[in-house]
């Protein structure tokens, strides 16, 4: 069997993220604005756990490939490697990072809050910052 892409393993992990959150939950989650705002939410409740780093580390992974693919799907964009690390490359060229988003909401908190991250993007990119 041929091993997956760098981008393969961060949609089978974003794919993951909703099969387990609905196997665990009960919850439907798919690409969009309410379930980054799920995300947001579960994300804060796995603050409070005080997982070892490691954990969080895989947490920040798999986490971060869901996060990634919402911005993808309703931003649009596509995964590519940036410098090394795997970023969301938007239409209009500029470059998001999922999983340091992620890893900053795990670090602090809802100041650093993926949900309005992800609501910002939309004025960001038509402003030409990046975001």
């Amino acid at each position: 069997m041929a091993s997956l892409s760098p981008i393969e393993m961060i949609q089978r992990n974003a794919d993951l993220v909703i099969q387990s959150t609905y196997q665990q939950f009960g919850v439907t989650l798919s690409y969009d604005e309410e379930s980054v705002e799920w995300l947001d939410d579960h994300i804060e409740e796995l603050r409070e756990k005080n997982y070892p780093q490691d954990d969080i580390n895989l947490l920040i992974n798999v986490l971060g490939s869901f996060y990634g693919e919402c911005i993808r799907q309703q931003y649009g964009g596509e995964w590519t490697d940036y410098r090394g690390a795997y970023m969301v490359r938007l239409e209009n060229g500029q470059l998001v990072s999922p999983f340091s988003k992620v890893m900053k909401q795990f670090e602090s908190g809802v100041s650093q809050s993926v949900k309005l991250y992800f609501d910002t993007i939309p004025q960001l990119t038509r402003k030409g910052d990046t975001p």
